[in-house]
């Protein structure tokens, strides 16, 4: 499936949309990343609360994050200490694990990983593991033997799902360019000050691009970008240069957000969706609407809520919802019916690049997914603090 990355100013920001073939899957609003997630940084402890096994952590002049206290995950001092305990005014080394969600402070790590395109490496850590995606049994057997092989480094290792399609000498490169690369940052920290940014993350951009891969392609009217990323990934970025019609109005951005914000999203047999984001939870309301009449069929009812599992998905990710997610499924009498929504959750539950598990559908046939949090909802995206 070919992805294109559409990226145009808006509103003094950028505006990322991706399509997958001719589907609009993803909208993201934000300045150009001063902080990523997966940056390094030489961090001051400025308060550790041992009851609640954290500490608040000023990583960059101005930038305050949280720092859960992890057990059986090493705190990296870099100032001499008599003991192991976490304290105010000492410097450790942190790792950006997500951006601020419903708080002001970003979350933070000691638990430092380094990402290539294959592989993940974690110093500190003992787990090697496959990605759940990779579901070939002899493929993951396989995978998993090079993590375990004598003169690999010691850590731990898991193998992307990207790593399917590389060869056996592509990923033992990569894991020893990665082992190299921890080697080098964890010396440098040593003699860096306190805020020196050790490794920088991937942008939002730079994930896209290493997540799609050579099927991708970048169209921008940003000039700045254009430059930055055309330099770093030749050939497959464009520059949009027609004043007469901005690029945001050539794909009708500016209709495609405000639907994404919209609580109501119609479906093609005539049902609706409603969208309801609260503190605690997310809920999706099936609604027939105008599609079904007094003499309802048990089939239609499947289409509508077919239909509704295809579009919440699709929703979740545009919207970029996270936490607990309650979908409200029209009643359906049928068991067969029941179980095939199922499954079609279970598949597109697996398709989303954020992790996303299909629990059950509840007796009141309520389906019950959860997401991972790692950054902020498109509604939250919207304020500009």
């Amino acid at each position: 499936m070919n992805t294109q990355i559409c990226i145009c100013g808006y509103d003094d920001r950028q505006l990322t949309a991706v399509y997958e073939g001719n589907t609009l899957a993803e909208l993201w609003i934000g300045q150009e990343e001063e902080i990523c997630v997966g940056d390094i940084y030489v961090a001051k402890v400025k308060n550790a609360v041992l009851n609640l096994r954290a500490a608040f952590v000023e990583f960059k002049q101005g930038h305050m994050g949280y720092y859960p206290l992890e057990e059986g995950v090493p705190v990296h001092f870099l100032n001499q200490k008599k003991n192991d305990k976490v304290a105010s005014g000492d410097e450790i080394l942190v790792q950006v694990s997500a951006q601020p969600l419903k708080s002001k402070e970003w979350k933070l790590t000691g638990k430092l990983s380094f990402a290539g395109k294959w592989v993940v490496y974690e110093p500190s850590g003992n787990i090697r593991g496959v990605s759940a995606k990779i579901r070939d049994k002899e493929l993951r057997r396989h995978l998993l033997a090079l993590t375990e092989r004598e003169n690999t480094p010691a850590g731990g290792w898991t193998i992307r799902t990207a790593a399917a399609d590389a060869s056996e000498d592509e990923i033992l490169k990569e894991m020893g360019e990665l082992a190299q690369k921890a080697r080098e940052a964890l010396n440098m920290a040593r003699s860096r000050s306190c805020y020196s940014r050790i490794c920088r993350g991937k942008s939002r951009v730079e994930e896209l691009i290493q997540r799609y891969g050579p099927q991708c392609s970048v169209l921008t009217d940003i000039r700045s970008l254009y430059e930055k990323l055309s330099a770093d990934y030749p050939g497959i970025v464009r520059f949009y240069n027609d004043d007469s019609w901005p690029l945001i109005k050539l794909k009708g951005l500016e209709a495609e957000l405000e639907r994404a914000l919209g609580k109501a999203v119609w479906l093609p047999s005539g049902g609706r969706l409603f969208i309801e984001q609260t503190e605690a939870m997310t809920v999706i309301d099936v609604n027939s609407g105008k599609s079904v009449g007094k003499n309802q069929k048990e089939a239609h009812l499947f289409k509508i809520n077919s239909e509704a599992v295809r579009e919440s998905m699709r929703q979740i990710r545009l919207r970029n919802l996270s936490g607990i997610i309650m979908i409200d499924l029209i009643n359906m009498k049928n068991k067969e019916h029941i179980e095939a929504i199922a499954q079609q959750l279970k598949e597109q539950s697996y398709k989303d690049p954020v992790q996303t598990t299909f629990v059950d559908i509840t007796g009141l046939q309520i389906a019950e997914l959860t997401r991972k949090k790692v950054r902020r909802t498109l509604q939250e995206q919207m304020r500009k603090n």
